[in-house]
């Protein structure tokens, strides 16, 4: 499209180009087929624009606008930071995480040794008897205690 036809398109599409700048306007479509084309598809658009449009101006009924923000905000999506958020779900969470501790408490509780239940075991009797003859200083009575150990054990 050449420059008076794009400086003064608006004008004609409206009908109030001057009257000068409207013979030269008009001049310029009857020498240019291009622009002649052009324009006669754009007068067709603004004529179907025109028939669009509403007769009286309406306005917007109360609350429009409320009730579009409205939708708007039930429609988004909640994220996993806002599920933390939630009271129902922290009391839960807080449940969950104290029946946990407590179960967790109990097993370590009830599986842990409180004596020697391996005294039974010949080593464990030698090594006892052994740390008892450390603490004496006869060598020799420590070492007939050991031996009647071993003969008297009975599994």
């Amino acid at each position: 499209m050449h420059e008076i036809i794009r400086d003064h398109l608006e004008e004609h599409l409206r009908s109030t180009a001057a009257s000068s700048r409207l013979l030269e306007f008009h001049a310029h479509l009857a020498e240019c087929g291009e622009c002649r084309d052009a324009v006669a598809r754009m007068e067709e658009t603004a004529i179907q624009l025109r028939t669009l449009r509403h007769g009286a101006d309406f306005e917007l009924a109360p609350g429009f606008f409320a009730r579009v923000m409205e939708t708007i905000e039930a429609g988004k999506r909640p994220t996993v930071w806002s599920l933390l958020l939630d009271p129902i779900f922290g009391k839960r969470l807080v449940y969950a995480s104290l029946t946990l501790v407590i179960l967790l408490g109990t097993y370590m509780f009830s599986t842990e040794p409180f004596g020697i239940e391996t005294a039974s075991v010949p080593e464990v009797i030698l090594s006892h008897q052994q740390r008892e003859a450390q603490q004496t200083d006869n060598a020799e009575a420590d070492r007939d205690v050991i031996l009647v150990n071993l003969a008297t054990y009975k599994d």
